[in-house]
């Protein structure tokens, strides 16, 4: 078998493995969202997910500027004390800039109109699930397989909570705590291989390098944050401009598309290592990849957002009921940014991300952060929840144009 074939093959296998399992584990806790939104009604479920908004902040700031770079390096990592070196630097690094950030978060909990304060302090266990779930490090040592089943089982144990004990409005700290931990236990579920794979390398391990990783990722530990914690601006711009109610709706059409932009965001990754190595050895060759990729995944998003705009209507009615029936045009909006998003953010990935290209990576992230929270929030503002995914879908499209000029002009 030729090398070319060996690559292609190699590619498939491990992103077929990640996807079965990505799409495994978020259809369990899509399946969660109409237990929540039926028990709690659209206002108590607004307000859970107004709160795990919140305490998301402190989950992208330890995620979204670390990861990408940690994930390129461990890709081609040499041998198994230098992954092992990548995952403790990016886990010390991470832990202490935690810190700081859960404080702020707390801060801003407290303040937030129509947000009980525990909800906030439970939704914590997030940020918990986040740190020792390090599954950029799965994907880059190609244990996808092993990551997706920690992980839908720990999605399937929450879930199992979340229908037992959720029964009414009396049970919002139950959702609350079963919903956030899902992410978690995977990670504890994880940790005895983990130990079994990183004792042999222990005596080897820099534990002060994680200082020159962090000078190195700096760039885009805020432009990261920003950008990514633009998910969280819409709801948050509703909850303090539009109430609960407005923000249950928003998020009821909100989670399914992010749902399927997270399986993508999977998909890219999954690709990018393979790509990492490819610029190493033949750049053509790579870009003829990366081709090859965003044509079919755009193939694929044509289809699949296609059809869940034409059965909106009937898929919120089946998840929720007729209460929620009102988000049908959120939904059919978001979808259209679903599309834009899936191939904007894998074009970012493949063309620089997988080049390391730190400060383009940055550059993105900080046009991503001001046009979302602004476009997002003044359609928040003038038509509530509708004009929210308006907002987000005009941002999109912005970042879609600039994407596509930097491709052109060949900038790396």
């Amino acid at each position: 078998m030729s090398e070319k074939n060996a690559t292609g093959n190699n590619i498939a296998k491990a992103t077929l493995w990640l996807v079965i399992f990505q799409v495994l584990g978020m259809i369990i806790p899509l399946l969660t969202l109409p237990i929540l939104a039926r028990s709690l009604g659209v206002t108590l479920f607004g307000q859970l997910m107004l709160a795990q908004a919140v305490v998301f902040l402190a989950v992208v700031f330890v995620d979204a500027g670390f990861n990408t770079e940690s994930q390129r390096r461990a890709s081609i990592a040499v041998d198994p004390l230098t992954s092992q070196q990548v995952l403790i630097d990016n886990f010390i690094a991470r832990f202490i800039c935690s810190l700081p950030i859960i404080l702020i978060v707390l801060l801003v909990g407290y303040f937030v109109p129509d947000l009980p304060f525990l909800l906030v302090g439970w939704s914590l266990l997030l940020v918990l699930g986040t740190l020792i779930f390090p599954q950029w490090w799965y994907v880059a040592r190609q244990k996808g397989l092993s990551m997706g089943v920690a992980l839908m089982c720990g999605r399937l144990i929450s879930a199992v909570i979340i229908w037992l004990f959720v029964k009414s409005t009396d049970d919002l700290i139950i959702a609350c705590v079963a919903s956030c931990s899902g992410t978690l236990i995977a990670g504890l579920l994880l940790m005895p291989s983990w130990w079994r794979s990183f004792k042999p390398e222990m005596q080897g391990i820099n534990w002060i390098s994680w200082r020159e990783y962090l000078k190195d990722v700096k760039h885009n530990i805020f432009s990261g944050f920003f950008s990514s914690a633009s998910v969280s601006v819409p709801v948050l711009a509703l909850g303090y401009l539009s109430g609960s109610f407005q923000t249950g709706l928003f998020t009821a059409a909100d989670r399914l598309t992010r749902a399927a932009a997270h399986v993508l965001s999977f998909v890219e990754q999954s690709f990018m290592g393979w790509l990492a190595k490819e610029n190493n050895k033949n750049i053509a060759r790579a870009d003829k990849l990366r081709l090859r990729a965003l044509a079919i995944l755009g193939g694929i998003l044509f289809i699949g957002c296609g059809l869940v705009a034409i059965l909106s209507d009937w898929i919120l009615y089946l998840l929720y009921g007729n209460s929620f029936l009102s988000a049908s045009l959120i939904l059919k909006t978001l979808v259209i940014w679903l599309f834009i998003y899936g191939l904007r953010k894998a074009a970012v990935t493949y063309y620089w991300s997988a080049t390391g290209s730190l400060k383009i990576i940055a550059s993105f992230q900080w046009f991503e952060a001001v046009l979302v929270c602004f476009f997002s929030s003044v359609g928040a503002y003038f038509y509530g929840a509708f004009g929210t995914a308006i907002g987000l879908c005009i941002s999109e499209l912005l970042l879609s144009i600039a994407a596509i000029v930097l491709i052109n002009k060949g900038t790396r």
